[in-house]
């Protein structure tokens, strides 16, 4: 197996939409807030990337390689932690109320690297946080 990887000015180019991207989240999220504080709850916004081929995952960056992904993870908290909405469906005890979108991806197909960059965040992040908004409206907190 040969085993290739995104350097130089590409790698470059990636990691700037990657962030870029982030920024447009970061910015996005912003109208959320207020209904969010209401509550006494903060939102968190992280920057990950990892590679389950390799099982690695880093707050920093990972090498571009087969199997790499760059993601934004959001979540509620309060008091420091994500906020668990009870399950009445029987599978679990728990949900947490976050999210994760993805914004790139690299995976190998037919022996060559392909890298999908994803910078439309409108659709997935309004269902997602209302979503998410929705079942902050109807716990309760002691």
């Amino acid at each position: 197996m040969i085993e290739f990887e995104i350097t130089g000015e590409r790698a470059n180019k990636i990691r700037c939409f990657e962030y870029e991207v982030f920024k447009k989240y970061q910015e996005a999220a912003k109208q959320y807030l207020p209904f969010i504080h209401e509550h006494g709850c903060e939102l968190h916004f992280e920057l990950g990337w990892s590679n389950r081929l390799r099982k690695e995952w880093s707050p920093d960056g990972l090498p571009m390689k087969n199997d790499y992904s760059c993601c934004v993870y959001c979540g509620i908290e309060r008091n420091g932690e994500i906020v668990r909405m009870e399950s009445n469906d029987g599978e679990a005890d728990y949900y947490l109320l976050d999210c994760t979108w993805t914004i790139s991806q690299i995976y190998r197909r037919f022996g060559k690297l392909r890298v999908l960059l994803f910078a439309d965040i409108d659709d997935d992040m309004d269902t997602d946080m209302k979503e998410m908004l929705s079942a902050l409206q109807n716990m309760t907190f002691t």
